[in-house]
């Protein structure tokens, strides 16, 4: 599942693709299902309608209708908690581009982290200050691979939810607090 605004650097294709060879290379994945919700705002209406048209292509043009969702409009906190209490899985394909300068990270990948669920992200610097808490990955057959393995292997899912929950108590808003004091408290007595 993805819950994000629908632009290009998000990544779904990415995803797609990875769907498309799980289903094609292993029989247990025949009835997979991914579902995408393509948050919009009125701001970026006509970006949103492209890529979800681009998408939508992508899902026919491979026979995937009955394995890709997508679903448009923005999403309530609580769907929100409900998808993510139904999910089985949050993956985060965000395309990685060695050209751009990312001076931020995701807050809905740190949100999925809080539930009880396998993250998947990609090498994207968006997500860089997840790096050694969430597996990461390069392409469709890295994600496909990662999927695999976290479906396959029980004690691999356990690790990779622990390492997340371990991610959030580091970075709790209390611990987040107290550093900035610490950086303050630093700067002034310097």
């Amino acid at each position: 599942m993805n819950c994000t605004f629908g632009f290009k650097y998000k990544g779904i294709d990415v995803a797609i693709d990875a769907i498309k060879y799980l289903k094609d290379t292993d029989a247990k994945f025949k009835d997979i299902l991914y579902i995408y919700v393509c948050s919009e705002s009125d701001t970026n209406k006509g970006i949103h309608d492209n890529y979800y048209d681009m998408l939508s292509e992508k899902v026919e043009k491979e026979g995937l209708e009955n394995n890709i969702i997508l679903i448009r409009g923005y999403l309530e906190d609580n769907m929100l908690d409900t998808y993510l209490k139904t999910v089985k899985m949050v993956i985060f394909p965000y395309i990685q581009d060695a050209n751009n300068s990312v001076f931020g990270s995701s807050g809905a990948i740190k949100i999925a982290m809080s539930y009880n669920i396998p993250i998947i992200a990609s090498k994207s610097h968006m997500l860089d200050d997840i790096e050694g808490y969430v597996p990461r990955t390069l392409d469709y057959k890295e994600l496909a691979e990662e999927i695999d393995k976290i479906f396959s292997d029980s004690n691999y899912r356990e690790k990779v939810i622990n390492d997340s929950h371990t991610y959030i108590k580091n970075n709790s808003w209390k611990i987040t607090a107290q550093r900035y004091l610490d950086c303050i408290n630093e700067v002034k007595n310097n």
